[in-house]
């Protein structure tokens, strides 16, 4: 390496080390407990620099005196490979230790700056050695007489660099693996494995044979229709069919290299009754298969302006729909599973959805179970490629039978029994079945708590013969002290957004809704209270500590006409009213004063929080929710005020409850949450009646206040959600319709790439500019033309969008505009 080349390597690193030092003051400023270890890395980094300066000062003294000999004979080292790699060495290093330290753009609070210090103990003493072998390196390199000393210091940093290219290994594995994570939790927020493994655990060997060798076998054999749809009554066991269905199916994909996806809906989560969510759950379990389809899938997530889950958008049905078609164009026969569509709000909207995929794929099955009422309008569409199965107690018997056996011979009271007690209850059950696999569960659910032989026999006598009778009986046995207790419990495992954990559930039931307070005196001395009060009519898993209603049935009677006309009236749940109880009691917990202080600044606090409010996670995430539900029907004056006292605690130091909750929200919330205001938040959900009161409360101070990870206005964050009355709002308040966020994008080029017309036309027409251009030049006319809107792109064109360079990248659009133009006429 000639000594001009060394010397300029050598003044850039100078350049990087000064870099360093700022990043690391910066980094100091904010973290008091890491002020010892910025100390030293500073001090071996300004040290490697004198040594570093020291070398180029003697080669520029050997160029100056010497006119006939080259430099690098004055300093013989710097002549060898040795050398030559050792600067290679520094700049590398050098480099990646600025890359760790350097911070995301944007204002960032102190508790953030704490929360994201990338240099634990163990690396900064890795890299301290590591800089203080290479400043040895290069002040044994003026030294003439040092050759083979500074060969071994070379050995001993390459020995040290391989150790810390490793750790960065494992470093760059685990951010990978987190950003994974937060794809598949933006993707498919709810995973069905946990439904499908509780479910098939529960199958009984050797039932279901006369459908998974008979009507599935055929499906999955191609010998039948490429649609199946199996039906029956609630609680007839579709559901563990399915899951055997799905067992079966892996288990000859295996064999045969088909794949399988599979994706159960239920009433006890919303996230499941999402056709979104279906088919980002679908795609994910095909990546699984093939990890070139990551690429795709992360290349759309590095293009959300946000990267926390809580801030993500997800994605439109029609732009997740086309990721998933083109991801199964990989596989020439793909099998789609999906248990109790009936249990989906938009059950129609999910059938539509799975049949349009499968006219675009010819190798596409699908099967699907629901109730016998779900009667689809695409379905009639579907008629000459479907294929119904209907469970009917005739084929079921044996499946019972065999069930009924099982319990008698393995459960460890009923075993017990003399035969002939064993022979009644065979009897009895069996002959009142009528194929409802959950009856007969439930009437055995009342004999294993009987004590004595008489009791079962008197209880053999009394049998309901239908399922709401059963779930009567179970009610009207409930302790009068311990009624309202089990009706709160009831309400929040009915209504909920997601299952609830055990101890959010105790919680819950012991929550005052006005105050928002909890009364440690009715606390349950023993939680698995709770369960035996419950009885039949709820399910809890061991492993993921969630409580849910035992079956649709449940929830179905609960929410029933006949309940109201049955001795257990108390326990009716109005479905008009839960939605709005609930808000409420979030919202009021919220409000607790133990959340009065705000957001917490060390880690270490907001760990407390949550274990002393264990309902503090559910609470946060979902009175938006709730609130969006009953937005729809008109949210009432004592809610709206509930929520407006709320949002007055914004003004308390760090931002009272209202910070507290968004940093709960968010958790934990990357972004200054000083700035973000409700009425921020209120566009966000689409709230309009809030959004209205808070501008006609506290006027437009808040119109143009950035908040967010990316500094969005309030009527930016509306159009990005897609909530058109909002925006109206906004804009009839006066909000810039001409805002960009700090990184650059603006609301329409949201309404642009999503196709939402109503929108991008009240932008334009309170003044948006169609020829805005985001940092990287891409206009909106360009997201409405790649994203397919017709519509949208008519509009800017009618605005006077330009067509020259619309990506930045000097495309050119005129002849596509003339073409659209035609079509469009």
């Amino acid at each position: 390496m000639d000594p001009v080349s060394v010397i300029a390597t050598i003044s850039g690193l100078a350049i990087t080390i000064e870099q360093i030092v700022g990043a690391i003051y910066r980094y100091g400023k904010g973290v008091n407990d890491a002020k010892k270890e910025t100390n030293q890395l500073c001090s071996e980094l300004f040290a490697l620099k004198g040594a570093l300066e020291h070398v180029r000062m003697n080669l520029q003294d050997a160029e100056a005196s010497s006119t006939s000999a080259p430099a690098s004979l004055s300093v013989p080292i710097i002549g060898t490979t040795e050398f030559s790699n050792m600067l290679d060495t520094t700049e590398s290093a050098l480099g990646d230790l600025l890359k760790r330290l350097e911070k995301p753009q944007g204002r960032i609070n102190t508790a953030l700056n704490r929360l994201t210090w990338p240099l634990k103990k163990d690396d900064i003493r890795d890299e301290t050695q590591r800089l203080d072998r290479l400043k040895l390196y290069f002040i044994l390199a003026t030294t003439t007489d040092n050759l083979e000393t500074s060969k071994q210091m070379y050995l001993e940093v390459r020995s040290l660099a391989q150790k810390l290219d490793d750790q960065q290994q494992q470093h760059d594995s685990a951010a990978q693996a987190d950003l994974r994570r937060s794809v598949i939790r933006w993707l498919a927020p709810f995973d069905p494995s946990q439904l499908y493994r509780t479910s098939l655990a529960s199958e009984q060997v050797g039932t279901g044979k006369w459908f998974l060798d008979g009507p599935f076998q055929d499906w999955f054999s191609g010998l039948s229709p490429p649609i199946l749809w199996l039906r029956g009554k609630p609680g007839i066991g579709k559901t563990t069919l399915v899951s055997a269905a799905i067992d079966k199916a892996e288990l000859q994909s295996d064999e045969e290299a088909n794949v399988v996806t599979y994706f159960f809906c239920s009433f006890t989560n919303a996230a499941s009754q999402d056709p979104v969510n279906l088919l980002g759950s679908l795609l994910i379990q095909l990546c699984n298969i093939d990890a070139t389809l990551w690429t795709g899938v992360d290349a759309r997530y590095s293009k959300e302006p946000s990267k926390s889950n809580s801030s993500c958008e997800p994605l439109s049905l029609g732009e997740a729909s086309s990721m998933l078609a083109d991801a199964l164009r990989k596989f020439p026969k793909v099998y789609i599973i999906v248990d109790a569509l009936n249990e989906s709000k938009q059950s129609a909207l999910m059938f539509s959805t799975l049949w349009d995929l499968r006219q675009g794929h010819e190798g596409l099955r699908i099967l699907f179970s629901s109730t016998e009422e779900l009667l689809l309008p695409a379905m009639q569409r579907a008629s000459r490629l479907l294929n119904t199965v209907s469970m009917t107690s005739a084929l079921v018997d044996d499946d019972i039978r065999l069930y009924v056996e099982s319990c008698l011979t393995y459960n460890d009271r009923l075993r017990r029994l003399p035969s002939a007690l064993k022979d009644n209850i065979r009897s009895k059950l069996l002959s009142r079945a009528d194929g409802m696999f959950r009856w007969v569960q439930c009437q055995l659910d009342a004999l294993v708590v009987q004590r004595t032989p008489l009791a079962i026999k008197a209880a053999l006598e009394v049998v309901p013969s239908t399922l709401e009778q059963t779930y009567c009986n179970i009610l009207r046995r409930i302790p009068s002290e311990d009624r309202v207790l089990a009706k709160k419990a009831f309400l929040w495992m009915a209504f909920s957004v997601q299952a609830l954990y055990f101890d959010e559930l105790c919680e819950a039931v012991i929550l005052d809704e006005k105050s928002g307070t909890v009364d440690e005196d009715a606390r349950l001395l023993q939680p698995e209270d709770l369960l035996q009060v419950c009885s039949s009519l709820v399910s809890f898993d061991t492993k993921e500590n969630t409580v849910v209603l035992a079956h649709s049935s449940v929830l179905e009677y609960l929410t029933s006409e006949k309940i109201k006309d049955s001795e257990a009236r108390e326990f009716y749940l109005d479905p008009a009213s839960a939605d709005t109880s609930l808000a409420r009691q979030c919202v009021s917990y919220l409000c607790s004063p133990k959340l009065q202080s705000g957001y917490c600044i060390r880690v270490a606090d907001l760990d407390d929080r949550y274990q002393d409010m264990p309902l503090l996670d559910y609470a946060a995430g979902s009175w938006p929710i709730y609130a969006q539900r009953i937005e729809k029907r008109d949210i009432d004056e004592v809610t709206r005020h509930l929520l407006l006292r709320f949002f007055e605690t914004s003004k308390l130091p760090r931002c009272g409850n209202f910070g507290a909750w968004v940093q709960a929200y968010h958790r934990p919330a990357k972004f200054d949450i000083e700035t973000s205001t409700p009425l921020y938040y209120a566009s966000k959900f689409g709230i309009n009646s809030l959004v209205k009161m808070i501008l006609a409360v506290q006027g437009t101070r808040q119109l143009e206040v950035r908040g967010g990870n990316f500094g969005s206005t309030p009527l930016h964050v509306a159009s990005y959600s897609g909530h058109f009355e909002v925006v109206q709002t906004l804009l009839a308040a006066g909000a810039n319709a001409k805002e960009a966020n700090a990184v650059g994008e603006c609301g329409m080029m949201w309404a642009a790439s999503a196709g939402r017309l109503d929108i991008m036309k009240a932008l334009l027409d309170a003044g948006a500019d169609p020829n805005f251009r985001d940092s990287g030049g891409c206009t909106p006319l360009y997201l409405a033309f790649t994203h397919g809107s017709l519509d949208c792109s008519m509009a800017l064109l009618e605005a006077g969008a330009d067509l020259a360079n619309i990506d930045g990248r000097g495309y050119d659009a005129t002849a596509l505009a003339e073409k659209m133009k035609e079509t469009y006429r």
